[in-house]
């Protein structure tokens, strides 16, 4: 079992490259969902002891309003799949 730790983010990389923030009302909506995923990804990992875990969620990725889908607080820029991906590919080898 792997499980992926992924959360919203309250800020973004616009058009041109600057850093945003979202509006207040999303915000608040981001911190609400978060508390509900750190409680989820809590509960599994102490239910499911020997689950692998990734976690990208620290090293400093954004949502970026250039995704394919759009921009909403969970798309992230490439960089973070990659990382993902790396991450999963590690998991896999062992």
């Amino acid at each position: 079992i792997i499980i992926h730790k992924a959360y919203m983010l309250k800020t973004y990389y616009d058009t041109h490259g600057e850093i945003k923030s979202f509006k207040e009302w999303i915000q608040n909506d981001v911190e609400k969902k978060n508390r509900l995923y750190h409680y989820m990804y809590s509960f599994l990992e102490r239910y499911m002891p020997k689950a692998k875990i990734i976690d990208a969620h620290e090293e400093g990725f954004l949502v970026s309003e250039k995704h394919r889908w759009g921009l909403t607080p969970m798309h992230y820029e490439d960089g973070y799949y990659y990382e993902v991906l790396r991450q999963l590919r590690e998991i896999v080898k062992q």
